[in-house]
């Protein structure tokens, strides 16, 4: 964001003095110009908070509920330390405030104003050394920015009851942290699912209004009787009369399949839907399907079973985990990060672990894949599947199959093994016909003269032998 404020500076106000370009930018992204909120009733923020129900509470509760269950990490950038718990910021997430707010109930509530309009806002109070004591979530509902000729956000106004006038409280800048999903049409204000589907919304709405009224309003009789000639025209005894009549043989359990016989000239008929009233409830379904999908939220999340077993809702959860839930964390840490945790450290950051469902067959197959190649020892292992260590410490260290070798030694195959032993039998050979040369040049040598003048040996003084040279006439 920085760098579009950059180029916003440079390109579009053009070349002045640094409080002139404040001045025009703040401007630009005030909330009343015409790229700010947008006009429609989607931008209605009291408006939006309504819609809190039906399909859209499920969606939402479902994807608040998973977020409030993840804890947040504190740790050191460009370090694997974590921040230790006495850090007043540790503290300070887990005791949200002096009402007893939980970290789960701040997550939540952020989640539920994020996902209605876009915006998050905690109220920061601080203690008496100016560090965060307190969080409180504000109701996007009650809160609005304020630009000024030299800011971008000049201060907050605060009025539960909307009316942002002089009763309204006042907010400096620093007092508040505002999270908010990116929106295609303001730099300040944030873009909720709920503004996105707004006609779904109204749609899905709608089709349960006019379900409730009908019923409410409306008169579902099963059966249709057409009397003949014979009551030409029946007074109202008459007619009490004969549905208590027939109510009484054919209105009970007992009497179900039970035939019915009735005068030549009378007529039965049964009443049914319409098409075009099934066409009504098969639209309701649309809407459903449709507000969940603009949510991310799959049907088995949402409590709507239709031939689920356990690998399709681990698939399910795993995919709602991912695509729904993670970005959400995602965004709270970022904003933790930036905007809470250098008002203690500007060396903490903050972070989430990876929200993934609870697999127990990966888990056991992770386990198992372990113990066989000597990753876990057996008393690991035994205290995994709830059994007790081996006696004698049979069971401490990991067996580790004979296949396996370190990484850093050479490879030793039966074929190296056969070459090595035959190289150890050729150097024993080397070695026996070396030693008995040694003890055969310690014995003594005479000296002889062959018959073709070629040399003798024989044995000097010291034990030595010599080489003794003689030609055909005696001369050496």
């Amino acid at each position: 964001m920085g760098r579009i404020l950059d180029n916003l500076k440079r390109i579009l106000l053009g070349a002045g003095a640094p409080d002139e370009v404040e001045r025009r930018l703040s401007a630009v992204m005030a909330p009343n110009h015409p790229i700010g909120v947008p006009a429609t009733w989607q931008g209605d923020r009291n408006e939006e908070v309504t819609h809190f129900k039906q399909w859209t509470y499920v969606a939402i509760n479902a994807i608040a509920d998973k977020v409030a269950e993840q804890r947040i990490r504190l740790g050191i950038k460009n370090s694997e330390r974590e921040v230790p718990d006495n850090n007043p910021m540790r503290f300070l997430l887990d005791r949200v405030n002096d009402s007893g707010d939980t970290q789960s109930e701040l997550w939540y509530e952020s989640t539920l104003y994020l996902l209605l309009t876009g915006n998050c806002y905690w109220w920061v109070i601080p203690n008496s050394l100016g560090q965060p004591a307190e969080l409180w979530v504000i109701p996007s509902q009650w809160i609005r920015s304020v630009a000024s000729k030299t800011k971008w956000i000049d201060h907050w106004l605060v009025s539960p009851s909307g009316n942002f006038g002089s009763q309204a409280a006042r907010l400096r800048p620093e007092e508040v942290i505002h999270i908010r999903r990116i929106s295609p049409v303001s730099k300040i204000d944030g873009y909720s699912p709920l503004q996105g589907g707004a006609e779904w919304i109204d749609t899905s709405e709608s089709i349960n209004d006019a379900r409730w009224n009908s019923f409410k309003n409306g008169s579902w009789p099963g059966l249709m009787i057409k009397l003949g000639d014979t009551y030409a025209d029946p007074s109202d005894s008459q007619i009490a009369r004969l549905q208590d009549k027939f109510l009484a043989k054919f209105g009970r359990t007992e009497n179900a399949g039970r035939p019915l016989i009735v005068k030549p000239d009378m007529d039965i008929q049964a009443l049914t839907l319409t098409p075009k009233e099934m066409d009504f409830g098969m639209s309701a379904d649309q809407m459903r399907d449709s507000i969940l999908s603009l949510f991310r939220v799959p049907k088995i999340i949402a409590g709507i079973s239709e031939d689920v077993n356990f690998a399709s809702a681990n698939a399910a959860m795993t995919i709602f985990c991912t695509n729904t839930v993670q970005p959400i964390l995602n965004t709270i840490a970022g904003a933790v990060t930036e905007q809470l945790a250098p008002r203690f450290n500007p060396r903490i950051r903050a972070f989430f672990n990876e929200c993934a469902p609870n697999n127990p067959e990966l888990h056991k197959e992770q386990w198992e894949t372990g113990l066989k190649y000597g990753v876990v020892s057996p008393d690991e292992y035994r205290a995994y599947i709830g059994l007790k260590p081996l006696e004698d410490d049979l069971g401490k260290y990991p067996a580790r199959p004979g296949s396996l070798h370190p990484i850093d030694q050479p490879v030793v195959t039966e074929e190296k093994i056969e070459v090595e032993e035959e190289d150890d039998e050729e150097e024993e050979t080397e070695e026996v016909v070396k030693q008995f040369l040694r003890q055969r040049s310690s014995l003594p040598v005479h000296s002889t003269v062959n018959g073709n003048g070629h040399a003798t040996t024989k044995t000097n003084g010291n034990g030595r032998p010599t080489t003794v040279h003689k030609t055909l006439n005696g001369k050496s």
